[in-house]
């Protein structure tokens, strides 16, 4: 080795380790990072989800034949033969998928029919007489929300894989965060300091005592607080100029 560079018999210094991080830091920064990426996807789950509650109410306002007065969930009044011949009529050509009599009281029976065009059709009929009572497309404002909700309109197999993973993210988010709250409230502070209740003020000085301590906060107690902190900077030792 070069003389320039270090010089015979001088003491070879090992480099000082890095300080190992705080596993709380670690938790604490996994939990903000998760809260500010997923945030917004969370909150249009969550939105979707909680409009989607009243997606039968819009129906019946966009479809006012999707209700029928005096129906009563899950009961028919004729058979299902005649709610398939009506279904058939209303949407001549047309292939029968699946039929439900009245989901909700007040709310008509249902049939969903293809059509020669490979385009669903929901056909509502009623539940006392089999009367086709309106044709509405396969997309209402009921399944438009849900879907929305479950999916993001992006299919079962993309959207649907999407949804989900938030949901496993939501649960990462809140174990994190309830760990990262555990530590803090069972770490060894309050115990070292007799902390009894929250919030708590204390006063230490340089030297680690306890100058001063008080539980609580009141604006007419912002005066006299303000004085003890005032008093104990004076009382510290002033650096020569």
């Amino acid at each position: 080795m070069s003389s320039k560079n270090k010089k015979k018999g001088a003491p070879v210094v090992a480099p000082t380790p890095s300080a190992p991080v705080d596993k709380t830091k670690r938790v604490f920064a996994l939990h903000g990072r998760a809260g500010a990426w997923l945030g917004l996807p969370l909150a249009f789950v969550m939105l979707t989800g909680a409009i989607a509650i009243y997606g039968r109410e819009l129906d019946t306002i966009w479809f006012p034949s999707s209700a029928c007065a005096h129906a009563h969930r899950g009961h028919l009044d004729v058979p299902w033969s005649t709610l398939e011949a009506s279904a058939t009529r209303a949407v001549p050509t047309s292939r029968l998928l699946s039929m439900s009599a009245p989901e909700d009281d007040g709310m008509s029976a249902w049939a969903m029919v293809e059509t020669e065009a490979r385009e669903l059709r929901f056909v509502f009929l009623d539940p006392h007489d089999g009367r086709a009572l309106g044709i509405a497309p396969y997309r209402t404002p009921h399944r438009f929300l849900r879907d929305l909700h479950r999916d993001w309109l992006l299919g079962e197999n993309v959207g649907l894989t999407i949804v989900t993973s938030l949901a496993l993210a939501l649960v990462l988010s809140i174990v994190t965060g309830l760990r990262f709250w555990s530590r803090r409230v069972t770490g060894d502070t309050p115990r070292r300091y007799a902390i009894k209740g929250m919030p708590t003020s204390l006063l230490i000085g340089p030297d680690g005592k306890v100058l001063s301590s008080h539980s609580g906060f009141r604006d007419e107690e912002r005066a006299e607080l303000e004085a003890r902190i005032v008093a104990a900077l004076r009382q510290l030792p002033r650096r020569a100029a």
